[in-house]
């Protein structure tokens, strides 16, 4: 392997863990918390975060990890990943580890906590994603770190086509016009067009779910997408979904036969195949797309559900942190709190030790 520049005074894991959690690359202005340096005591002041930073609240995507078994010690074989996503901004991180330079990982009785100094040949910024490097101090670890920040899959205007209510408002007109005499139908709110697009993505990212075409004219289905799914045709195509028109037969009036076309007319849901290898996958497979998008309709639903003060139908599904999970992968368990110490260190970490 090619040879990694490190430089800088570096941060234990509990340290690099506590500014992780505070860091917000969406709102990185005035100084980044993660892999700045914190001055010497005397020299300045230590960053902080933007005082619009986001509060992240993050939970681990299980489908998309590859964690570390419990109570196992990490060898040279160790390459793990965990994959997480904040409830609040839904930023999506990708936290890697990897040991394949181990002799000695840590801890060890010389290094009781992974010491992080900067990596940056490691680093990488694309348009959707920006990825900062580390690597442990301790000549027998060596372990490399990568931290992967990713922006939300569901777009502002994508939101906006699903939820706002003068689109679901005509989107209930247009289904009641086109059959008067229909029973049942009712007016969608944003958290029912959150939670039903949930449901058929869900069913979609199940192999063995065998029912994977529906009717396009299904009622709950066009009080939320529009009639016959057209509203959203191009978002719902985009994740997978398939629109299928069977030809129509004996129709010699043009009108009559599209009528016909769009009665016989269904959807069939997204068909993503499993990914073989999840420590090194990118996010850029259609499973990973659906099971970003079943998170981030989660998290949106308690949003929207919040916001509008009404009933939130997926409150008994929970959100659980991901704290013991982020520890554990950096071997930061039994430490003092991550929050105690973001608030009380200033910054400043023994070599080895807690804070």
């Amino acid at each position: 392997m090619a040879t990694i520049h490190v430089g800088g005074p570096g941060k234990t894991a509990p340290k690099l863990l506590a500014d992780f959690l505070q860091f917000d690359p969406q709102k990185n202005i005035g100084g980044n918390i993660l892999t700045t340096h914190p001055p010497l005591v005397g020299e300045g002041q230590a960053p902080t975060p933007h005082r619009d930073a986001c509060k992240h609240e993050y939970t681990v995507k299980s489908t998309q990890s590859v964690a570390p078994p419990l109570d196992a010690r990490p060898d040279a074989s160790s390459n793990y990943k965990l994959a997480v996503v904040c409830k609040k901004c839904r930023l999506h991180v990708d936290i890697r580890l990897n040991y394949q330079q181990a002799s000695e990982p840590c801890p060890t009785s010389e290094s009781q906590l992974h010491h992080f100094q900067r990596a940056d040949g490691l680093d990488d910024t694309g348009h959707a994603h920006i990825r900062y490097g580390w690597q442990c101090s301790n000549p027998t670890c060596q372990a490399l770190l990568t931290t992967t920040f990713k922006l939300p899959r569901i777009s502002a205007a994508d939101r906006n086509l699903l939820t706002d209510t003068s689109k679901l408002r005509a989107r209930f007109d247009a289904v009641v016009q086109d059959g008067p005499e229909r029973e049942g139908i009712r007016l969608a709110t944003p958290v029912d067009a959150l939670t039903r697009l949930r449901r058929y993505i869900k069913d979609a990212l199940k192999p063995e779910h065998d029912r994977r075409e529906f009717p396009a004219n299904n009622k709950r289905f066009m009080e939320a997408y529009g009639l016959h799914g057209q509203d959203c045709r191009d978002l719902l195509q985009k994740l997978g979904f398939r629109y299928n028109v069977r030809k129509a037969a004996n129709h010699t009036d043009i009108s009559d036969a599209y009528g016909s076309q769009e009665e016989d007319a269904t959807w069939t849901l997204p068909s993503p195949p499993l990914v073989d290898d999840r420590s090194g996958a990118d996010g850029s497979s259609l499973r990973e797309l659906l099971e970003d998008w079943e998170m981030e309709l989660l998290a949106l639903a308690w949003r929207t559900a919040e916001e509008m003060n009404i009933v939130n139908p997926v409150a008994g599904e929970g959100w659980s942190t991901a704290q013991r999970d982020l520890e554990r992968m950096l071997g930061a368990q039994g430490c003092k709190s991550i929050a105690f110490r973001a608030r009380h260190c200033g910054g400043h970490v023994p070599r080895l030790g807690c804070c």
